[in-house]
């Protein structure tokens, strides 16, 4: 599997990470709020994913494009709760005290109908043209995930 076209909005060409804070979001978002790993290998034999094929080919084949390790911003997202996708809910999402910007996050990715019901500023955005492709970054409260109380949703996947 691959990513055959990035398109995350805010990202210079809709793929190219920097140093800047939605860069970073981006990048610790795939790699924390996913369940998917690499199968460690002898040396010299391609890496297998394990997991979901989408988070997969997001978190090792095009972070490595990025030249950026996920496991390394993994492990450095302290990760404060996690709920973990179910058919029932059809979302997962990651409350981690975020390095790269200094402030608690929660990653949220699932169905989309369900994503931005819960988010009434991305859906907004969206059906201006704000959001589009595969990601969107949203600022807004989260709303019916009382799981989190007044935390904010910095990106949606």
């Amino acid at each position: 599997m691959q990513v055959y076209e990035p398109d995350f909005y805010g990202l210079k060409n809709g793929r190219e990470v920097g140093e800047d804070d939605l860069s970073k979001l981006v990048i610790e978002g795939i790699s924390a709020n996913s369940t998917a790993f690499l199968e460690e290998m002898t040396p010299g034999e391609k890496p297998k994913g394990v997991g979901n094929p989408t988070e997969v080919a997001f978190c090792f084949l095009w972070l490595d494009s990025q030249k950026r390790n996920y496991l390394e911003l993994r492990e450095g997202a302290k990760v404060l709760d996690q709920l973990t996708f179910s058919t029932e809910r059809k979302f997962m999402a990651t409350l981690v005290d975020s390095p790269l910007i200094g402030k608690k996050v929660l990653y949220v990715k699932g169905a989309p109908e369900i994503v931005l019901g819960k988010m009434p500023g991305c859906t907004a955005g969206r059906q201006a043209g704000g959001c589009c492709g595969i990601s969107f970054y949203c600022g807004g409260p989260v709303t019916e995930i009382p799981e989190y109380g007044d935390a904010y949703a910095r990106f949606c996947l």
